[in-house]
């Protein structure tokens, strides 16, 4: 039976702007708990299944930025096993797509997207582990 996975980046801002680098500086956190590995870092490994639905949000940990998701890539997106669409919610943006493994097969899959901070754009690659159905 397919879930819906929320996927949420938490970002210090202004550490990555300082430093360009996602360690230490963007968390990612899923519903899967523990069971998504590495939850709580900048590595997230987020469990699931053909079918899935999966959404993506970001805020960052200081009010006074400007930040957003933008251009996923990545070997999950060039297999055709999601395709991200930006939707307008009600309250913030967010980013959703179906989980698809058609001719591929179960296993770990790399995707990225940017991160972007007052119109400048850092990269970022989490990973989708997906099991068969």
């Amino acid at each position: 039976m397919s879930k819906t996975i929320p996927i949420l980046t938490v970002v210090d801002a202004t550490q990555l702007a300082n430093t360009g680098s996602a360690s230490g500086t963007v968390w990612m956190f899923d519903n899967q708990g523990y069971t998504g590995e590495q939850e709580a870092t900048n590595e997230l490994i987020t469990n699931c299944t053909d079918g899935d639905i999966l959404q993506w949000t970001i805020v960052a940990i200081q009010s006074d930025v400007d930040i957003s998701i933008n251009r996923f890539n990545g070997t999950a997106i060039n297999d055709s096993i999601i395709d991200p669409t930006l939707i307008n919610g009600i309250n913030e943006p967010y980013w959703t797509s179906r989980v698809e493994l058609a001719a591929n097969s179960a296993g770990k899959y790399q995707y990225a997207f940017d991160i972007v901070i007052n119109d400048t754009s850092y990269p970022f690659d989490p990973f989708l582990q997906i099991a068969d159905s």
